[in-house]
């Protein structure tokens, strides 16, 4: 009675728990919209981003053409028929540049007029818009478009350019094709992608595209926005069709592109929908179905549960005389009574025949060994005893296991494979710390990587070791090199593409300070500065993690000339003078009353330059108001030895070993950085063949030194 009291509250407490589980399923429902929504405004964006990067290496290419063509006809030892020779050959190799053109700036008298043999429209008469641009600029393109109501039509560009103060050259280049390859990138089966300038012309896609765009509010939206991306959603004025779109804008000199995608809504969430509706029925059905489950399941338990409790006790106790237990009927607990029956007699006979408790370990051991996904492959000597499929597919995938078990490897290996496995083999057996990484092309277009491991089994008895074999496990990590692969692809791609922007930051910089484009106010000045200073910090940093990126790679291999190390350090204490006077730090350089040619090292002077922008950066930072930094030359026989001491608190004892280590900053401390100046700094001077250091007192400031090689001239004995 007591039970059955016992499983109607359990019955009501389960009830209960399918409420929340039921919340809960609506709100990962909820959660996954919002996931698959981010997922699609994310390849819309990645898609628009790629054509747009696509769009803008070509035109830069065709820039590139522009200024060789150019570069070519301003070359002095070239005679008037040689230079016509080449622009001819230019052409040829060439088919996209449809005509050239060296037009007299003055008169618009063409000096040399080439084209294609299958082009039949030249520049013609020098006039309008194009012309104007081309006396008055030095360089500069024209977009000519000619749309067609059923293709993609024709778009040339017209590139111009100053050959010297009488001549101007002019290149046009057909895109048809690139803008072709754009509207044939359906991306998610039914997306479209589309190329538009700032007047919102659309260069591909026909008519029905241009029509279509010319009030969409994506187009409108782009065009606001010249140096960032997006995506939205949004309704086509003319059918009320819901859309989600993304932008991406391809910055030119002198001009601007925008890449736009589409699809439509209906598309570009139909898996949501099905998926949301497969789910809710799920989670419908299995609260429903759980329910009338554990109720009759329970009712039906309730009686018989005590007769198997009382049994197992006994077999607990080693008795396996559990006496007759109710077994009758087809149900889940005459099942389980059968099941509990046939198990104590399995477990008597496993207590009297230790034979067959053996096999069934031994018969579990093979099943673990053949669900493995990994090879695994077990020697005695030569002779194969145990391998699962994988080792048969990856030794010989035209033999059986049964052929293969107690064969000599040599005899049953591919010979293709042969020679490469056996290797492998044998440098385990010699070395078994080290691991084998080998590759092969298991068919002509596929290659694979294993990673080959060793262990030798034994088996110990009281007071003597049973040797079973040699166990060699190969693990396929084709995956994980290509993933290796492709970090080390992102890591080279954000590094550089993070160092273009900001090298144009920095020369617009320079511009405004040197005051070219107009004097600049006190508040000007300051933020510019301060600008200049941000620029710079961030530069820093790409340059730690690409420098990090080759430390580990090895790559870091500095081209060594000789460089006056007396200079360098003017030059980089000349860089704080201006962050040293706002904080009222004293900045001063010692030991430099030697010969200049004492302080010669031979060394590279961009890395070595650096070396002390890190540490002079690291030494200003750390040291407070009314401080002082010092940087010192000491020139040996064999060395120079640089150091660079501040007045800051000092660096307890126990972090200094952590110091020079990868993101190695003082917990509760650290300032601005990435963590990897000091790591990069170390690398650099141990390439130069140096030393690095810090010596410290808490309290007291820090001081950083290394030494350098000096150049072979210098040294004395």
């Amino acid at each position: 009675m007591k039970l059955g009291i016992a499983l109607k509250l359990f019955l009501i407490l389960v009830c209960l728990s399918l409420i929340p589980f039921m919340i809960i399923g609506w709100q990962l429902l909820t959660i996954n919209r919002r996931e698959v929504v981010s997922s699609t405004l994310e390849l819309q964006s990645k898609v628009a981003e790629a054509l747009a990067a696509s769009v803008k290496e070509r035109i830069l290419d065709a820039t590139t053409k522009l200024s060789f063509l150019n570069n070519t006809l301003n070359q002095k030892d070239l005679s008037f028929i040689q230079k016509q020779g080449l622009l001819k050959a230019y052409l040829q190799a060439n088919p996209n540049i449809l005509e050239v053109a060296i037009v007299e700036r003055a008169s618009g008298q063409d000096l040399i007029k080439l084209f294609q043999n299958d082009y039949g429209g030249l520049i013609g008469a020098h006039s309008g818009a194009l012309w104007n641009d081309a006396k008055r600029l030095k360089e500069g393109f024209l977009w000519e478009f000619r749309p067609s109501g059923l293709d993609d039509g024709l778009l040339h560009g017209v590139f111009y350019a100053t050959l010297d103060d009488r001549w101007l050259i002019f290149m046009r280049e057909n895109f048809s094709d690139m803008a072709k390859a754009i509207t044939e990138n359906r991306f998610a089966g039914t997306g479209s992608a589309y190329l538009i300038d700032r007047q919102g012309r659309v260069f591909n896609g026909g008519s029905a595209a241009m029509a279509m765009l010319a009030e969409s509010a994506l187009t409108a939206t782009a065009i606001q926005n010249v140096s960032t991306m997006g995506s939205l959603h949004f309704k086509d004025p003319r059918s009320s069709v819901k859309f989600v779109g993304s932008w991406a804008p391809v910055a030119l000199k002198n001009d601007t592109l925008w890449i736009l995608t589409q699809q439509s809504q209906d598309d570009a969430y139909a898996a949501l929908r099905a998926m949301e509706r497969r789910g809710l029925s799920l989670l419908v059905f299995a609260s429903l179905a759980g329910a009338i489950v554990v109720f009759y399941a329970a009712k039906r338990i309730s009686r018989p549960v005590l007769n198997l409790n009382r049994a197992a006790e006994k077999i607990a106790d080693g008795d396996f005389n559990i006496g007759p237990l109710a077994d009758s009927g087809s149900d889940e607990m005459a099942l389980l009574t059968k099941t509990f029956k046939a198990m104590s007699s399995r477990l008597k006979q496993f207590a009297d025949i230790q034979v067959e408790r053996l096999l069934a370990e031994t018969t579990k051991m093979e099943t673990t060994i053949s669900s493995m996904t990994d090879a695994v492959l077990l020697l005695h000597g030569n002779k194969i005893i145990l391998l699962n499929d994988p080792a048969r597919t990856l030794l010989n995938p035209g033999l059986t296991r049964e052929d293969m078990l107690n064969s000599s490897l040599e005899n049953i290996i591919d010979p293709e494979r042969k020679r490469l496995f056996l290797k492998s083999i044998y440098l385990l057996l010699k070395d078994p710390l080290t691991a084998q990484v080998v590759g092969f092309n298991p068919t002509p277009n596929t290659h694979q990587v294993l990673d080959i491991r060793y262990r030798h089994i034994e088996a110990k008895r009281e007071n003597s070791i049973l040797p079973i074999g040699d166990l060699f496990i190969f693990r396929d990590i084709t995956l994980e090199k290509e993933i290796e692969q492709m970090k080390d692809d992102f890591v080279h791609m954000i590094t550089h593409d993070l160092k273009n922007p900001l090298t144009s930051l920095s020369g617009f910089i320079e511009v405004l300070v040197d005051g070219s484009m107009g004097p600049l106010n006190d508040v000007q000045q300051s933020a510019v500065k301060r600008m200049s200073k941000a620029v710079l910090f961030l530069n820093m940093m790409v340059s730690n993690v690409l420098d990090v990126f080759r430390v580990e790679h090895g790559q870091l291999k500095p081209n060594l000339l000789p460089c006056n190390l007396l200079e360098l350090a003017q030059d980089a204490l000349e860089m704080f003078k201006g962050s040293a006077q706002a904080s009222k730090i004293s900045l001063t350089l010692k030991g430099s009353d030697a010969p200049k040619e004492s302080y010669l090292a031979d060394c590279d002077t961009n890395l070595i330059k650096r070396v002390l922008l890190n540490l002079l950066s690291n030494a200003m930072k750390y040291t407070p108001y009314n401080g002082n930094v010092e940087l010192e030359l000491s020139p040996n026989p064999a060395n120079i030895g640089v150091g660079i001491r501040d007045s800051g608190e000092g660096i307890p004892q126990e972090a200094i070993n952590q110091l020079f280590k990868k993101y190695g900053q003082i917990r509760g401390r650290s300032k601005e950085g990435t963590g990897l100046g000091l790591l990069i700094c170390k690398e650099v001077i141990e390439a130069h063949g140096g030393k690095i250091w810090v010596e410290s007192t808490t309290g007291k400031g820090s001081t950083f030194k290394f030494i350098l090689p000096k150049h072979a001239s210098q040294k004395s004995g």
